[in-house]
């Protein structure tokens, strides 16, 4: 019995070297996953541009001839209807006190005759041409009160003196720019908007904007956005409006702005690492049962950060596979490991 028994165990030896090995089991692409959950999305757009006044007013001579006089300097600050210079006067002085002198004798004989006509002293036609004659020296006395007045440049509002084209003495053309106001309490950053942005951008919307040459941060707030686009740049015109009730900001400054253009609380946000490029679609690995990897493709809205919200079938709660994807081929099972 010892015998055989020995004789069977050789035989079950010689038999298992000389047949097939058990193949070893295949070896699957390893990933790390998370899970699809609401997550704000946030759209902001940074826009370079230029500063300049709230406003920028010429005050014209409207009589011409010589500066006479300069009453302010460069970058002083004045109120409205201030005195800011004067033209050549003396002509216009004389014929203001010669018309003056005349509306005065005519207003008296007016009122002489009026009181006669009332009494019924004078007839009707002595009264009217006592009244034209008194009409026509008031109008006289208004043109050289206006052109005497117009001498005198003043403030169109409050603002700053921010340039002055003449010197006393020289001589300007009657409607030339004798000095520029400006308002610099407020300052405006014009911007310009591609146009897929540019219905997103609202009157009102608040905007951050750092002043890169002053490097300070400040709140805007939009007070315009253009309907037609530049024809050079193609981009509409936007305009946010910055207080610089502290004086530090110059116009000719630059800034840029950003502009939250779009915002939604719960949204489908993934990492822009964890989309795929399979042929002309872009997508996520979804892990489904038995942790096979099925591509879905998505629409990218926008990528904010080093996110993307996207549009997509995919349900909150889904895994995606987050790390390990472009090893994937679709359709094969995955093992999941914790993500390093």
């Amino acid at each position: 019995m010892r015998k055989l028994l020995i004789l069977i165990s050789a035989a079950l030896v010689l038999t298992g070297c000389g047949g097939k090995k058990a193949a070893p089991p295949p070896r699957l692409t390893k990933v790390a996953v998370l899970t699809l959950a609401p997550t704000p999305a946030v759209n902001t757009q940074e826009y370079p541009g230029l500063l300049t006044p709230l406003y920028k007013m010429n005050v014209n001579t409207n009589t011409g001839g010589i500066v006479e006089a300069i009453f302010v300097e460069l970058g002083q600050t004045v109120k409205k209807g201030q005195a800011l210079a004067r033209m050549e006067s003396e002509i216009n002085t004389a014929q203001y006190n010669q018309a003056k002198a005349a509306y005065d004798l005519a207003k008296t004989s007016f009122d002489r005759q009026k009181a006669l006509y009332q009494a019924e002293v004078i007839s009707q036609q002595a009264f009217e041409t006592a009244e034209l004659q008194f009409k026509q020296a008031e109008t006289a006395y208004n043109v050289a009160k206006k052109n005497l007045e117009d001498c005198t440049l003043t403030a169109p509002r409050d603002g700053v003196v921010s340039f002055i084209h003449y010197d006393v003495g020289d001589n300007a053309a009657n409607g030339s720019a004798v000095m520029v106001v400006a308002d610099y309490s407020k300052v405006i950053l014009r911007i310009g908007v591609v146009d897929h942005d540019i219905a997103k951008v609202r009157i009102g919307q608040s905007a951050a904007v750092h002043i890169d040459d002053l490097d300070r941060a400040y709140t805007g707030k939009v007070i315009g956005a253009g309907s037609l686009a530049d024809d050079k740049t193609g981009a509409y015109p936007v305009r946010i409006e910055i207080d610089n009730s502290a004086g530090f900001i110059r116009p000719g400054m630059f800034g840029r702005a950003k502009l939250t253009l779009e915002y939604y609380a719960k949204a489908k946000v993934v990492p822009l690492d964890t989309l795929v490029l399979r042929g002309e679609s872009k997508g996520l690995y979804e892990l489904v049962s038995g942790n096979i990897a099925r591509f879905t493709p998505v629409t990218v809205n926008f990528e904010f950060a080093d996110k993307a919200y996207v549009q997509s079938p995919l349900a909150f709660g889904s895994r995606i596979v987050a790390k390990g994807q472009e090893f994937i081929v679709d359709g094969e099972e995955v093992e999941v490991v914790p993500e390093d």
